[in-house]
């Protein structure tokens, strides 16, 4: 459920896409006349008038076995335009899971974040793409990667302005970017908690642990070792979107 305004809003329920205009005494169907099976992966109204549906299903011809279609509304549901989303050739042959998230700084600009669908822990990682025409056309931007550099990040995404965006990323959600330039370059940000958890102290006695335990080594291969442990990333973080 999403509040646009002190009494408009949407909602989903058993699979149908409900609006009200009247604080939710009353609730009207506006589900987008969707492609048959499909399952909607992601929905974003920019305000009381605009929205975007993204709906995945199966399609036998495409490597990857998956389809997107993007609903679009500028009259908050009374009408849908529905058109095959469009993405790069080279992300045909990707693995989707069919979890998305959508985001759009203004009618035009928006950014769509796929997630990969091999298992729970890779659902951190995907591919983002941008549009600039309201969704008609999407192009994949430079996306941040992990640390280890080896895997494109992708999760919940917010854009602020068409330039100014945040996303959420990793394993665990335990990434977070932001990027000022819209999407052309994305900057780690890592936050300290301000309340360590039983679980954060368990971890710093382990790692403490870890550390002299490596005393007893010869020099050489207690060097090796805590090398070897500063790159586990092993991370507590977990992050959401940031809220303005």
């Amino acid at each position: 459920m999403k509040l646009l305004a002190p009494d408009v809003g949407w909602a989903m329920s058993m699979g149908r896409l409900m609006w009200t205009s009247n604080g939710g005494t009353d609730w009207k169907d506006i589900t987008p006349p969707g492609p048959e099976g499909a399952v909607t992966s992601a929905i974003f109204f920019l305000d009381a008038s605009h929205g975007w549906v993204l709906f995945a299903h199966g399609e036998p011809d495409v490597p990857s076995g998956l389809r997107f279609d993007l609903a679009t509304t500028d009259n908050a549901g009374a009408t849908w335009s529905v058109e095959p989303l469009r993405m790069p050739d080279w992300l045909s042959g990707s693995l989707f899971g069919g979890e998305a998230s959508l985001a759009f700084a203004d009618p035009i600009h928006g950014w769509l974040s796929l997630y990969a669908g091999l298992n729970d822990m890779s659902r951190g990682y995907g591919s983002v793409l941008a549009t600039s025409d309201g969704g008609r056309s999407w192009l994949s931007p430079h996306v941040p990667t992990h640390r280890r550099g080896d895997v494109s990040v992708a999760g919940p995404i917010v854009m602020v302005t068409p330039q100014f965006g945040w996303l959420v990323g990793g394993g665990g959600n335990d990434e977070l970017y932001v990027t000022r330039d819209g999407a052309k370059t994305w900057q780690a940000v890592v936050l300290e908690s301000p309340v360590k958890t039983d679980l954060m102290r368990k971890y710093d006695q382990n790692f403490d642990q870890l550390q002299r335990g490596f005393q007893a080594l010869p020099p050489a291969a207690a060097k090796e070792e805590r090398e070897w442990a500063q790159e586990q990333d092993v991370s507590y973080a977990a992050y959401d979107l940031p809220v303005f």
